[in-house]
């Protein structure tokens, strides 16, 4: 890997961290005391990495509108992560393939 990629990485997990605790934050915020199932702040953090990954359980959901405005940010956000890491995998691949063709001619 070059430096680039692991600043590329570093960037990338940075990005996600800080979108999982912003979504965290407000969804506990707009969902506290108004969804039964949202209790503490974990139960929020537990929705946020569920919902960013495209899991979605279930087990904890929103009820209010600023909560699903949340909820479609962080889908949106998991989608685009997902093809970031797949260009990122497949882009190092095709780089490593292409070094090796290069040193066999």
């Amino acid at each position: 890997m070059h430096e680039g990629d692991w600043l590329n990485i570093i960037k990338i997990t940075t990005i996600t961290f800080l979108t999982i605790l912003c979504g965290s934050f407000f969804f506990f915020i707009f969902e506290f005391e108004k969804n039964e199932f949202v209790e503490t702040l974990f139960d929020a953090v537990w929705w946020s990495i569920v919902t960013l990954t495209s899991l979605g359980y279930g087990d904890i959901y929103p009820v209010t509108t600023e909560g699903r405005i949340v909820g479609i940010f962080l889908m949106f956000f998991g989608i685009v992560l997902i093809g970031v890491i797949a260009g990122s995998v497949t882009k190092h691949y095709f780089e490593s393939r292409n070094q090796k063709r290069k040193k066999k001619l």
